[in-house]
């Protein structure tokens, strides 16, 4: 048998294959595990200074909204109550205080506890209007008595979400009197916006979230600010970063984009500052390293492949090259086939043990072949005696028919369930039928019932007796109708 050079049934391109598939898992996965540890290197660095980024940002909006909640407070710890019933009085006392326009864009209001304002700041008709007191703010302030900071929300006569804080006022008994509010338009120059355009570059963004609002405060896409934050299992960082989580981490947002994110809470309210950049970005330095690592393992494959081939066919040919010759005389039609000689050992190793191996199957093969002879021979001749013996007892056999078919008398043998095994011509004209339509069949498909209980009885007796059995009987024969009465004579036939 000769093989191809692809022939997958060949040594040498299986071992090769095989070294090859060793060497290419273990020289791509090393290139593969290269680079994930590269990248979990990078994604550990770069997390570490999300962190800091998200704290540093958090820490500051920190700062602005103590230093506002403060401010309010003590503001409204110095207004005299009895300014609350002079609304030209508080109005010149908010006027007063240029501190107001820097800390908050969107004006300030002292707020009475049934929601009416009784100064603003601008003083303009539409922020005179009665506010909402179940207004979350305006509940901590005057029921509870505790300054708070609330949900960013579209207020009355304006387009662009808001961010209300507020503070109780209460008199010489420390009853709560009224509210002074602060609110801050988002999207615009607030001080939110300022620290985030502030730490936000072209690669990094940052997202507020309040998650008792379940409301982006504000980000670096001026699109998200006021709007609801992702539904659970969207962002799997985020659903972490909602459940109380600080630190960073690699997920699809709800657009889609793979980003790493890092959070970390704000103290003065139960938000948190979260630092988004795109893994794309992210990770471009190792991109165009990833490339080459690729690069330099195909060209090492591809050389890989080359030499293993060249080496294995190189080594096998000449190892192998004693077998292959032998096999190919084998292979050489002949008319004589005769076997190779002893093959040359030309190496120690597992080559050549399998050569020497091969030379004992040679010398085998030599023993058996003359004991095939022999064995050959001797059944040639066997042959002959056993192909005159069956000539002589087909000879015998058609005698012995010709002697049965000629007799007068009714032939025939059962079986010991009653079935036919063969009749004589004789028997047939009894039944009135051949005997291929006979044999196989029972008395009972040729007479009535009767007559043929009676010859089955006859039948089990010569069987039980074991010797001959005689019996008298009429019978007619259905071939011509007459009647004769017949002396029958039943043995039994025995195996060995």
């Amino acid at each position: 048998m000769r093989f191809s050079a692809l022939n997958w049934q060949s040594l040498k391109v299986r071992l090769t294959s095989l070294t090859l598939a060793i060497l290419l898992a273990t020289l791509w996965s090393h290139s593969f595990l290269s680079y994930r540890n590269l990248r979990d290197d990078l994604e550990r660095v770069l997390g570490n200074q999300q962190v800091q980024s998200a704290a540093i940002v958090a820490n500051e909006i920190d700062q602005g909204l103590s230093h506002r909640l403060s401010t309010l407070e003590t503001i409204a710890s110095g207004i005299p109550t009895d300014q609350l019933s002079n609304p030209q009085g508080l109005q010149a006392l908010l006027e007063s205080r240029p501190i107001f326009g820097e800390l908050f864009n969107d004006g300030v209001r002292i707020v009475a506890p049934d929601g009416r304002p009784l100064a603003s700041l601008p003083p303009t008709p539409e922020r005179m209007a009665p506010l909402d007191p179940l207004e979350a703010t305006l509940v901590a302030a005057l029921r509870e008595g505790r300054s708070s900071v609330g949900r960013p929300a579209i207020g009355k006569g304006s387009d662009a979400p808001t961010l209300g804080m507020a503070a109780p006022i209460r008199d010489g008994s420390g009853r709560i009197v009224a509210a002074i509010t602060g609110s801050t338009r988002l999207g615009q120059a607030s001080f939110l916006d300022r620290l985030i355009a502030r730490r936000s570059d072209s690669q990094i963004g940052f997202l507020v979230i309040s998650p008792q609002d379940g409301v982006f405060v504000t980000a670096t896409d001026p699109s998200r600010v006021a709007k609801p934050i992702p539904a659970p299992g969207i962002n799997a960082m985020h659903d972490r970063y909602m459940s109380g989580y600080q630190g960073y981490g690699v997920a699809f947002n709800s657009r889609g984009v793979e980003e790493l994110s890092a959070a970390q809470r704000v103290a003065t309210t139960a938000w948190f500052v979260v630092s988004v950049l795109p893994t794309e970005e992210a990770f471009a330095p190792i991109h165009d390293h990833r490339r080459q690592i690729w690069l330099v393992t195909l060209f090492l494959s591809v050389l890989a492949c080359a030499l293993t081939w060249w080496v294995t066919a190189l080594l096998l040919r000449k190892r192998l090259k004693p077998i292959l010759a032998a096999a190919h005389q084998l292979e050489t039609p002949s008319e004589h086939p005769t076997l190779p000689n002893h093959l040359p050992i030309v190496c120690t190793d597992e080559i050549g043990e399998l050569v020497a191996a091969v030379n004992g199957l040679l010398d085998t093969a030599r023993d058996r072949e003359a004991m095939l002879r022999q064995k050959t021979d001797d059944l040639a001749r066997e042959h002959q005696i056993a192909d005159a013996y069956a000539s002589r007892l087909a000879e015998v056999n058609a005698q012995l028919k010709t002697l049965i078919e000629s007799l007068p008398d009714l032939l025939w043998m059962k079986d010991a369930d009653g079935l036919y095994l063969a009749c004589n011509t004789r028997f047939e004209q009894f039944f009135g039928a051949r005997a291929a339509d006979i044999l196989g069949r029972t008395d009972y498909d040729f007479v009535d019932r009767e007559l043929a209980d009676f010859f089955r009885e006859h039948d089990r007796r010569a069987m039980a007796k074991g010797g001959p059995s005689v019996n008298e009987e009429w019978i007619t024969f259905a071939s011509d109708g007459h009647r004769e009465l017949l002396e029958t004579t039943k043995v039994p036939v025995h195996d060995p």
